[in-house]
């Protein structure tokens, strides 16, 4: 009798081991997948925003200092450089991220 117990309980022990095993490595499958297409969302984001922000700058940012320093309301001597589109895109991403 006692014998027929404890193989029952071996039996028991061993099948809800491996339940718990197939059970942890579902689960842990299923959060892997759901953390890389979160960072995969925030990734999009990320280049989505870069994309906006240079869009902006390009058709409506720079033109309008072109305008304003052609109607004289902006210094004449300023040259839009390369530097100064650097130091639009990053003046406006501050802004975005504010």
């Amino acid at each position: 009798m006692i014998r027929k117990s404890q193989e029952l309980l071996v039996l028991m022990l061993s099948i809800f081991g491996f339940a718990f095993i197939f059970l942890a490595l579902i689960f842990h499958n299923y959060t892997e997948q759901y953390a890389i297409a979160e960072a995969e969302k925030l990734v999009q984001d990320s280049l989505l925003s870069h994309r906006a922000i240079h869009q902006y700058v390009n058709t409506i940012s720079r033109p309008e200092l072109y305008r304003l320093k052609q109607e004289g309301r902006l210094y004449q001597r300023i040259l839009l450089s390369k530097d100064d589109v650097v130091y639009l895109y990053c003046s406006t991403n501050q802004g975005v991220q504010q």
